[in-house]
């Protein structure tokens, strides 16, 4: 029953079936292409994360020595999901503090993953 292939419909195919001498050879190609292929992914992912540090230095790097707004920067970098109550309780600031950081980041503000306007509200750099 678990192995007819309308249960199996969205999970993926094993890439490996070791057959006869050759399967320690097989093995360790699939191996070094499942490595390859993770690596890429990882480098892609790094840039992503080099460009989101750049575009939120320049939009921080204006501001007061005493300003959160450079933390909070920090803070999406060093976390894949960011909400208001997270940020305020990291950072020790208000909500509403948060908040305003929020918007004046501006242009180098991170998506804001859920789609809502009120409650609830995540952010990650995608």
């Amino acid at each position: 029953m678990f192995g007819h292939s309308s249960c199996s419909g969205p999970f993926k195919q094993p890439k490996l079936r070791p057959e006869g001498r050759e399967g320690a050879a097989k093995t360790l190609e699939v191996f070094c292409q499942v490595l390859e292929e993770g690596l890429v992914i990882a480098h892609k992912d790094l840039d992503r994360l080099i460009l989101a540090r750049e575009l939120m230095n320049r939009v921080t790097a204006k501001t007061r020595s005493s300003s959160k707004r450079p933390e909070l920067a920090e803070l999406f970098l060093s976390r894949p999901l960011v909400t208001v109550p997270l940020g305020s309780k990291l950072l020790m600031v208000t909500p509403k503090a948060v908040d305003l950081m929020l918007a004046q980041l501006g242009g180098a503000l991170p998506y804001e993953l859920t789609g809502r306007t009120r409650y609830s509200r995540v952010w990650g750099i995608v």
